[in-house]
């Protein structure tokens, strides 16, 4: 779905259930996020990914996810 210059974890989940208020997004509902963090956490290159489907899990540094529950 993209990704986006965000701060926080927390801001990276209100992302995604944001894109959510949008129903006409061609690229689906918005079901979990992936947040890339490089450096010090919210103040290097963070970036988040929203996802609109689940798959295969890695554990990695500087990674963290989040699914979105119903």
């Amino acid at each position: 779905m993209g990704y986006f210059p965000i701060r926080s974890m927390v801001d990276c989940i209100t992302l995604c259930a944001y894109l959510n208020t949008f129903p006409s997004s061609v690229m689906g509902k918005c079901v979990g996020v992936v947040w890339v963090y490089s450096g010090l956490q919210g103040a290097a290159n963070n970036y988040c990914y929203p996802k609109n489907t689940t798959g295969a899990n890695r554990a990695a540094a500087g990674i963290e996810t989040a699914f979105l529950l119903d």
